[in-house]
């Protein structure tokens, strides 16, 4: 009996032993799951940089509407389309006037431009869905009515060149991109799926990449139109209509009606949002499009706001 007792306090003992051990495992997991619950947000937010507006202009002049922005990267300069004043206007890198240009007073609801040849440019005109090659030089204007291989006229929202000075533009007809040759005829088309909407684009060397509204996805491609890679942007948008990519590959979305910046990762993964939609310096209205300047500042058309906001972290 006492044999048996002794046996089964032996017992009692291993188990309350394994038990203590298994508790022990348990308050162990929980402290740890309860340690990543507390670190992981402070991970991420210490990685989320604090942007605020560091420029914002015009200051002593009205623009009204700004539709569109190029960024002379060499020369630090600053080129707003001025939509309804039908003009296009220079701006320094403090954001102090430059100079005001109206093509003759040709220039008609210009919604978009690029700088092709040297002292050449290209500007989109929608009042009469014409694109514009413009000699600043000589002040010839030229006019032109863009159309697909069907016949259909294209409806061009942007425009944009290559290093090699070649053009490309975004038809919101038919939500792809072409690039045109010299006599504009198509060369070669961008396209996603059969309804995507590529709505922006930005080149970057020997890639084309561009945002597909309809699916929130960023595509890129190679300049010859090769299909290279989808990136679908897994995040809470509205509707995005414009994007930036910096040099570490992040991606900037613009959310337009909700007056927001979404940062994703390269592989389309949500990280931080700044901005909401006001009137105050630093807050957005309507925003249209988002670029990167020389500093690596954020560049937004707050088009509701009429004028441009600059952001720097």
């Amino acid at each position: 009996m006492r044999l048996f007792s002794s046996q089964q306090r032996k017992t009692d003992t291993v188990d309350m032993g394994v038990i203590h051990k298994k508790n022990s495992i348990r308050l162990t997991q929980h402290l740890l799951c309860l340690a990543l619950l507390l670190l992981v947000p402070a991970l991420v937010c210490a990685k989320a940089p604090s942007w605020h507006s560091s420029l914002s202009f015009p200051k002593e002049m009205a623009i009204d509407a700004p539709s569109g922005l190029v960024i002379d990267q060499a020369r630090k300069r600053y080129y707003v389309i001025d939509y309804n004043a039908d003009q296009l206007v220079s701006f320094d890198e403090q954001g102090q006037l430059i100079d005001r240009f109206d093509a003759m007073g040709r220039l008609k609801k210009p919604v978009s431009m690029a700088f092709g040849a040297p002292g050449k440019m290209w500007v989109v005109q929608r009042s009469t869905n014409e694109l514009l090659y413009i000699d600043l030089n000589s002040r010839d204007v030229r006019r032109f009515n863009v159309s697909k291989t069907s016949g259909q006229p294209m409806l061009i929202d942007r425009v944009a060149t290559d290093d090699q000075q070649r053009l490309y533009v975004a038809d919101s007809h038919s939500g792809r991109i072409f690039r045109l040759d010299d006599n504009l005829k198509i060369t070669t088309i961008f396209a996603g799926k059969r309804d995507s909407q590529l709505i922006d684009f930005k080149i970057a060397g020997s890639t084309l990449y561009a945002l597909d509204s309809q699916h929130q996805q960023l595509h890129s491609f190679t300049l010859d139109g090769q299909h290279k890679d989808t990136i679908a942007l897994k995040g809470d948008l509205d509707r995005p209509v414009s994007f930036v990519l910096d040099s570490h590959g992040m991606i900037y979305i613009l959310d337009r009606p909700q007056g927001k910046i979404a940062v994703f990762t390269a592989k389309g993964l949500f990280k931080y949002g700044f901005c909401h939609r006001g009137a105050r310096r630093g807050q957005l209205n309507y925003p249209s499009e988002l670029h990167m300047d020389w500093q690596d500042r954020l560049c937004v058309v707050n088009q509701g706001n009429d004028r441009i906001e600059v952001f720097k972290h």
